[in-house]
């Protein structure tokens, strides 16, 4: 089954950052990779690019898959990166999406991916060591408003292994199509993800409003 997977990045005001905080407290404490999808994120760890989907032609399929009419012309195996797409999906913040305040003025950014969760083409783009030193878990966060600038000083570290390299790797996971090669059709997508943190962080600072965003995937 394919979900569609979201970012939401949010503007709060102080009573709603204090309704929602223990809320985040409980569900940090909690928070992991999954441990069905722990193999595929060290495999990403240990080799990133060993992840990405690969095209099996009909002559290298198992015999079972050759007598599949689907099959004819080969396939795109993208068991390891859907994986790693899940890993970063984390169950412990899935109920708090629903409190977020889903309308037009205080979402600030929804992102919205269809079979990738928009978080792991961050984290496969950073890799997973730098990405994990990003504020909250796995894009899941909450700021008060006077913490803004100190979040914002991190997460601007952090982006700023965001190099070629780091475009190249994300080019060629966001769309399975490609099976590893680039996606010359995203950039757009990509950019939405990689600065969505920082320019949202000062958006919501600029309403003199706290800040949350929350990644799950359609309910």
């Amino acid at each position: 089954m394919s979900f569609s997977y979201m970012w939401c990045l949010c503007a709060i005001t102080e009573e709603e950052y204090k309704a929602l905080k223990p809320q985040f407290v409980v569900a940090d404490e909690k928070a992991a990779i999954p441990e069905q999808y722990y193999d595929s994120y060290n495999r990403c760890i240990n080799s990133p690019f060993f992840i990405l989907p690969k095209f099996i032609p009909y002559r290298e399929l198992p015999e079972d898959k050759k007598n599949n009419e689907i099959f004819k012309n080969g396939y795109i195996d993208n068991k390891l990166s859907n994986e790693f797409s899940l890993a970063l999906d984390i169950p412990q913040y899935r109920e708090l999406f629903q409190q977020l305040p889903l309308n037009k003025e205080d979402v600030l950014k929804f992102i919205a991916l269809g079979g990738t969760t928009p978080i792991s083409v961050l984290y496969f783009a950073l890799l997973p060591k730098i990405a994990e030193k990003l504020p909250g878990f796995a894009g899941n966060l909450i700021v008060h408003n006077e913490d803004i600038d100190q979040v914002l000083q991190v997460v601007s570290e952090i982006l700023a292994h965001i190099n070629e390299a780091a475009w190249d790797r994300a080019r060629r996971y966001i769309n399975v199509c490609t099976a590893g090669k680039p996606s010359k059709h995203d950039e757009e997508k990509i950019k939405e993800i990689f600065f969505a943190l920082p320019e949202n962080l000062k958006e919501a600072k600029r309403r003199g409003k706290c800040f949350v965003s929350v990644a799950t995937h359609q309910f």
